[in-house]
């Protein structure tokens, strides 16, 4: 029975010096530290009105403002030149179409020159835009039936994931011949 109670006594001794290193903040033996709820009952909170917690698989959220000072750095821009649905062009001489989405933000670089084969002119990009604001509409440079650059118009309807291009800030049609460009670049909410 001695050897029972001996146990028992390490044990509580134990446990005790592991309490008080949690309430000292002493975590040094601790590689991680875990949470057995998911979501905003559980996580970390930091005073009395910051919380930071595990809402799905790979994503941390807080219902507060985090400010970073630093470099906060998520992908490079992707390459989706290969993916795009493009219509307007026969062949191309430049064909890049990159975008990057950082949290709900995203951007879209494009820079498309080469033969024309459509009046029409569109691009899809792998995020779709959210339902508000508005359609997404940005002047970019255009260049129609091997003309000179000029001011045309790229337009993103919300809830949509085609950019259409016109070849002038009115709306203007392209020539379905000769040599047709876009350059530019947009953002937006995502969907």
């Amino acid at each position: 029975m001695t050897s029972i109670y001996e146990g028992m006594i390490k044990r509580l001794s134990q446990l005790e010096r592991e309490v008080s290193e949690l309430k000292t903040g002493e975590l040094n033996r601790v590689s991680k530290l875990t949470t057995l709820v998911d979501g905003s009952g559980g996580g970390i909170f930091i005073g009395t009105d910051t919380q930071l917690y595990r809402s799905a698989a790979n994503v941390l959220r807080t219902p507060d403002t985090l400010v970073v000072d630093g470099d906060l750095y998520t992908t490079a821009f992707t390459d989706y030149s290969a993916t795009s649905t493009i219509v307007g062009w026969a062949s191309f001489t430049t064909k890049e179409i990159f975008y990057k989405q950082v949290g709900k933000l995203v951007f879209v670089i494009f820079n498309l020159v080469g033969t024309s084969n459509s009046v029409s002119t569109s691009i899809t990009v792998p995020v779709s835009c959210a339902a508000a604001p508005n359609t997404v509409q940005v002047v970019v440079r255009a260049r129609d039936n091997s003309g000179v650059y000029a001011a045309g118009l790229a337009v993103l309807g919300n809830t949509n994931n085609v950019i259409d291009f016109y070849s002038t800030l009115a709306g203007g049609a392209w020539t379905a011949t000769q040599t047709k460009a876009v350059l530019g670049e947009m953002f937006y909410e995502a969907a």
